[in-house]
């Protein structure tokens, strides 16, 4: 009798370790960084409506100083430009709806200073800056993949 008992108990020991593993797994983010360049995609749960919205506000509100070429919200498509000392970027992103109430979300970076293009490392760091701040915004861990050669 105890040994069954016991048995009931690791049992439910173990599944509330793996429910508990669960609930904290991240958002796995894909990421290509290149001279002047990076690109970034992941999946996140929610509606891509609610999801776009709530990245578009997020970033001008940091960011009151950005020039907001694109903001389309019919079609979930994002571009903006902003100065930070002396760099240029030019930002983009979208927010596609997938199933089972999933976002797919793409954001892409291009950089110059002066008329030279920033190197691949500075455009990766902003890129993960980026994405934290979007993951914050969203109440999300989220955990970047390391960059694909």
């Amino acid at each position: 009798m105890r040994i069954a008992n016991l048995r009931k108990v690791m049992t439910v020991m173990v599944m509330a370790l793996v429910a508990g593993c669960i609930a904290v797994i991240p958002i796995m983010i894909k990421k290509h960084e290149e001279e002047g360049f990076v690109t970034v995609q992941f999946e996140v749960d929610g509606k891509a409506g609610d999801i776009y919205t709530r990245s578009v506000d997020y970033t001008l509100n940091k960011n009151p100083g950005m020039k907001v070429v694109k903001d389309d919200r019919t079609n979930m498509q994002f571009e903006g430009k902003i100065m930070r000392d002396t760099r240029t970027y030019d930002l983009k992103w979208t927010a596609k709806q997938l199933p089972e109430n999933k976002t797919q979300f793409d954001f892409e970076a291009k950089g110059t200073e002066g008329d030279k293009l920033v190197d691949a490392a500075t455009m990766g760091a902003e890129a993960d800056k980026a994405v934290n701040n979007f993951c914050e915004a969203l109440q999300k861990k989220c955990e970047i993949a390391p960059s694909a050669k």
